[in-house]
């Protein structure tokens, strides 16, 4: 099992970067200033060709290029709760079957997330008290690192409740 990132374009349009900005900012307690890019991750059984690649690329408005100008600090990820499937990854997996992208088990998306405040860019613990705005607490998480985005445990046990006694 392998994984391959790719990189997309802006996650939010302007005026939802500046609500985000104001409300991470009051989370931080200082000026806070925010770039979200959509990162895509694929879950290959096998190694893609250039030609799959491009296809893939070219699917999804991507790129497979690493960032221009890296940041100082580690970035933070918004995804789909781990151990969850989004509806927005079962879609996007059909359309790849469908265009005969078969080593691609599934396609998850993300948003990278660089915070800084007062122009210092934060790390991710820094970065914390901003978190609970930055994501739907009911279906994404907030991620250091998406390495383990597409592992499976093995399903609990079955239990049986007695409601009525």
């Amino acid at each position: 099992m392998s994984m391959t990132i790719l990189r997309g374009g802006n996650a939010f349009p302007p005026f939802r970067v500046r609500q985000l900005e104001e409300a991470c900012a009051a989370a931080l307690g200082r000026p806070a200033t925010l770039s979200a890019t959509f990162v895509y991750l694929l879950d290959l059984s096998a190694r893609l060709s250039a030609e799959d690649l491009r296809r893939a690329c070219e699917l999804l408005g991507a790129t497979d290029a690493a960032p221009a100008g890296a940041a100082a600090a580690a970035p933070i990820y918004v995804s789909p709760r781990k151990g969850t499937i989004s509806p927005w990854s079962s879609k996007a997996t059909d359309i790849f079957r469908n265009c005969g992208l078969a080593a691609v088990r599934r396609v998850e998306r993300a948003v990278e997330i660089h915070l800084a405040a007062d122009t210092v860019p934060l790390a991710p613990a820094d970065a914390a008290p901003a978190f609970p705005v930055l994501h739907d607490r009911m279906t994404e998480g907030v991620y250091t690192d998406l390495a383990d985005l597409f592992a499976m445990g093995d399903p609990e046990p079955g239990r049986t409740f007695d409601v009525l006694g």
